[in-house]
């Protein structure tokens, strides 16, 4: 081997030796990279998992027959967060969340629910419904007496009481810079949103 190989390899080995040493160095040096923040939501359904919605598996609820589902929340944001949770009873006519615009449905809420959660924090809220009476008046049809929780409520709606209708669950959060909720969230630049629905049948 002579003197030039020799080179090559001691400026190899001193390099190698060199990068060891100091990579940990240059690990505190150079700034983290960002992690991704994002929010779930899903709806359970009695026993904590994704069956189980309906007393008889078939997506109609009877008049008078709690219905037992949870909600399902787990904060990957950054930090501590304030959330809401709007629910709405939609007609298939009536404007769902669009998750392309980011707008929430235009339809007002039948009941909403307020948490703070800690950063990496996992929320189970137990949502319990019932509906005990149903009115059809003309093109409208009235919710009388709509059981949510602790809450009750009505609603009326145009069409038929025997449509079908879908249970929607939005996800708003507390916005530092506006001091108000929104539908959303910014993550890395870019606004997220995220929400749920469930349909179902009033059967008398």
């Amino acid at each position: 081997m002579n003197l030039k190989d020799w080179k090559i390899i001691f400026f190899s080995a001193t390099a190698l030796l060199a990068f060891f040493i100091y990579s940990p160095l240059l690990v505190d040096v150079l700034p983290p990279q960002k992690q991704e923040t994002f929010f779930s939501l899903a709806i359970l359904g009695s026993q904590g998992k994704t069956d189980d919605y309906y007393t008889n598996n078939e997506p109609e609820i009877s008049l008078d027959t709690p219905v037992k589902w949870n909600i399902y929340i787990y904060n990957h944001m950054d930090k501590a967060q304030q959330i809401k949770v709007k629910i709405k009873i939609l007609t298939l006519t009536d404007s769902q969340p669009n998750s392309t615009s980011f707008t929430p449905s235009s339809s007002p809420s039948i009941y909403e629910i307020r948490r703070i959660m800690s950063k990496n924090e996992t929320l189970i809220i137990p949502f319990e419904w019932e509906i005990s009476d149903i009115i059809q008046n003309g093109d409208y049809f009235d919710i009388s007496q709509l059981h949510i929780n602790d809450f009750t409520t009505s609603a009326s709606y145009y069409g038929n009481k025997e449509d079908t209708l879908k249970m929607i669950f939005e996800l708003w959060v507390y916005s530092d810079n506006t001091k108000t909720f929104e539908f959303g969230w910014s993550d890395l630049g870019e606004i997220r949103c995220v929400w749920n629905q469930i349909q179902f049948k009033i059967i008398e």
